[in-house]
């Protein structure tokens, strides 16, 4: 098929999914797959999150204190703010979650360690707010630079995709509720956080292993990583304005009681828009983030690129994902596809662990999440996952090449 044909085909797909009638509104997952990947963990923790929050606002409701004075409203305002005791350390424990368990656990998995162990700690006063991963069972065959690096860097990327599904359930919903915010703001700065202890309190941890490895990996390279450069690297993620609207909304539930507030987007004729940036880390280097949300007739869709520091290696890729494609009162379809230019990584074959180069160059990753309703006035749905990616590294998905199925239920944001 030559370009020419791909890009018309394209183009009349596109048309298609415009031309097509829908109504945008976020699913909850609770999911599964083997490895037990960083896209399912943060759907699950989401879900209970939801779950969470929703039990605490029927039994907890935003005004106990009633009557017209103002000593009621500022009554009002204080318990909505002590109500913070209970939000904000459940919120950092599924971050840590998140974290530890769907991050590096998760490689580990991948990776062929058993044995894995966690230590989970609710944050001060409750607990220390730490936690790590460890792995009793080492693979038949030592890890490569490249496989290592993945676990050091797994943790901040799993957080990463948490803060995106939680961006994509605002945009679908054209609303955020006060109770994501420090869930948001924690995942999304969860690299900008290691980065800066690493920097400024010489934490050792993932980000020093990072460093050390990448130096070790480029031992050629005038110019070496730093924790400084991460720093500067970071700023990227101050540009996210998702964290500044969900903010404000936190402050609207606080002061108001108000607990949703709807998101305001950039509009540009019938289209709504609004980007965000973020740094990720690779095996390759640090990259840099610009994710594109739209919203066409309640229809949602995702573009975003990525483009890699040069300084080791020259490498970008992108992406397109698009929400209920097709959707009845039974049935609704997604689909993603993403695409990337990389060098080659030093992987094992999964089946006699044998050492090999993964392929260099252009490398893609499809899938498609169809969902069936249980029925036609239920909020929960039967969803499958599926996919194909080539080798090469993309956040929250496998290094090498393979299938890949995830299958669970869905609940309909209501």
């Amino acid at each position: 098929m030559t370009g020419k044909n791909r890009f018309s085909i394209g183009i009349i797909f596109l048309g298609i999914i415009f031309s097509m009638p829908a109504n945008a509104q976020s699913n909850y997952y609770l999911l599964y797959d083997n490895n037990f990947s960083s896209k399912v963990g943060a759907e699950d923790l989401l879900t209970i999150h939801k779950a969470f929050y929703s039990f605490e606002d029927k039994y907890l409701p935003p005004e106990i204190f009633t009557g017209n004075k103002k000593s009621s409203t500022y009554l009002n305002i204080l318990y909505r703010g002590s109500k913070n005791i209970i939000d904000y350390p459940a919120q950092v424990f599924l971050k840590l979650v998140q974290h530890e368990v769907f991050g590096h656990g998760a490689r580990f998995s991948e990776l062929g360690y058993d044995g894995i162990v966690y230590n989970l700690n609710l944050t001060p006063p409750f607990g220390t707010g730490t936690g790590f991963t460890a792995a009793w069972t080492f693979p038949k065959h030592a890890t490569t630079i490249d496989e290592e690096m993945s676990i050091d860097i797994a943790g901040v990327e799993a957080c990463t995709i948490l803060s995106d599904a939680l961006r994509t359930k605002w945009v679908m919903d054209d609303s955020t509720n006060y109770n994501d915010f420090f869930l948001y703001f924690r995942t999304h700065h969860n690299i900008t956080e290691y980065i800066f202890k690493t920097y400024y309190n010489n934490k050792v941890g993932d980000m020093s292993d990072y460093l050390m490895q990448m130096n070790w990996k480029y031992p050629n390279s005038p110019d070496h990583y730093t924790a400084k450069d991460l720093v500067k690297y970071s700023i990227i993620n101050s540009l996210d304005p998702f964290q500044f609207l969900a903010f404000y909304n936190w402050c609207g539930y606080i002061i108001s009681g108000r607990p949703r507030a709807k998101l305001p987007m950039i509009k540009i004729g019938e289209i709504k828009y609004l980007p965000s940036f973020h740094l990720g880390l690779t095996p390759l280097g640090a990259e840099f983030y610009m994710d594109n949300y739209l919203k066409y007739q309640d229809r949602t869709f995702k573009i975003y690129g990525r483009i890699g520091d040069k300084r080791f290696e020259n490498f970008w890729g992108g992406g397109f994902s698009a929400f209920d494609i097709f959707k009845n009162k039974n049935f609704y379809f997604n689909a993603t596809a993403d695409f990337w230019n990389q060098p080659s990584l030093l992987l094992h074959n999964s089946n006699d662990y044998a050492i090999h180069n993964g392929n260099a160059g252009f490398g893609i990753c499809v899938s498609a999440t169809a969902g069936l309703k249980t029925s036609k006035k239920s909020p929960v749905s039967f969803v499958l996952i599926g996919g194909y990616k080539t080798d090469g590294f993309l956040a929250g998905e496998t290094l090498a090449d393979g299938f890949f199925f995830r299958t669970g239920l869905a609940f309909l944001n209501q």
